[in-house]
């Protein structure tokens, strides 16, 4: 949804706040699972596009990001976020994903890890929407 940052300037409680702040003032949304296509530098990432007709999805990850970069959030890459930022799905161990509609109605905060721990997240907060 968004890109990586750190907490340079802030607080994770502060972030986790400003997150679900945001979130919620967006709620729930529906979008739709539609083509697939290769992404990342390389062309070597399998996604799907979404589809999301109030444009909701969108709003979400440019207020999040303009919301957590005032707080003093500090983004590692914002080369395929904001204007250039395509809402899509990756496929996740091969899996491809369904051509259907659904409903985001949940946010799941994970903090990343270094990678020699399994899975290399941990996840903070779930957030209903």
């Amino acid at each position: 949804m968004i890109p990586y940052f750190t907490l340079e300037d802030t607080t994770q409680d502060t972030a986790v706040n400003i997150i679900q702040l945001t979130a919620k003032a967006i709620g729930p949304f529906v979008v739709k699972a539609g083509e697939e296509a290769l992404y990342g530098p390389d062309n070597n990432i399998a996604v799907n596009k979404l589809s999301n007709p109030g444009g909701l999805l969108k709003d979400l990850h440019t207020g999040l990001i303009e919301c957590l970069g005032l707080a003093g959030c500090h983004f590692m890459d914002l080369t395929y976020a904001l204007e250039n930022y395509s809402t899509h799905i990756s496929h996740k161990d091969g899996r491809n994903i369904p051509t259907t509609t659904f409903v985001c109605n949940s946010l799941t905060i994970a903090q990343k890890l270094s990678k020699s721990v399994p899975n290399n997240k941990v996840i903070l907060e779930r957030i209903d929407l």
